[in-house]
């Protein structure tokens, strides 16, 4: 099947990432089925195609419109056939099992860290993933701050210890250091 232009096989991903193949001439397709007859492509075939597109790309949806029009695929100009819109997957001899696969990749979890960020469809997942992400920033920056507030005491121990030595070394009399003992 030939791509759209932004899922073409070259710009796939590695591994993980998937690149779903749509057929982009539609109109092909009709207009195969009502030229003269008789058809190589069986008339089945061609039907469940037609109506697979039809189901995957629904008529009059704005967010469909827009897709296709990002991806210049004409075929949404084409109002669907007269035949009735499947509904139950049981009605697709031909294309059953890729829908099925469709399906599954549709409602399975997102694969990408990106896609896992931003999937709403679960929202006490999706909140449950913030409020991970957010505690641990927020526990990482106030133990940060925490630790260099604390670490200034040890330092002015260790800087008074440092003038201790010090002037114990240079101590010549039995006489109390200033500023140490009394």
């Amino acid at each position: 099947m030939p791509t759209t232009r932004s899922m073409d096989r070259q710009s796939c991903r590695p591994q993980g990432q998937r690149c779903p193949s749509i057929y982009r001439h539609k109109l092909s397709l009709v207009s195969y089925m009502k030229g003269p007859k008789p058809h190589i492509i069986p008339m089945e075939v061609l039907d469940e195609a037609i109506r697979t597109l039809d189901l995957l790309f629904p008529f009059g949806d704005p967010k469909t419109e827009a897709f296709l029009d990002e991806e210049t695929i004409r075929f949404w100009m084409i109002a669907p056939l007269e035949s009735p819109r499947s509904a139950k997957l049981d009605e697709f001899k031909y294309w059953r099992s890729n829908l099925v696969q469709l399906l599954k990749l549709y409602n399975g979890p997102p694969e990408p860290a990106i896609q896992t960020l931003l999937d709403t469809r679960n929202i006490s997942q999706f909140a449950t993933l913030w409020v991970a992400i957010l505690g641990v920033f927020f526990l990482t920056i106030m133990f940060g701050v925490l630790s260099t507030v604390y670490s200034i005491k040890p330092y002015q121990i260790s800087l008074k210890a440092y003038e201790l030595a010090l002037a114990q070394a240079f101590r010549q009399t039995d006489q109390p250091l200033p500023g140490f003992c009394n």
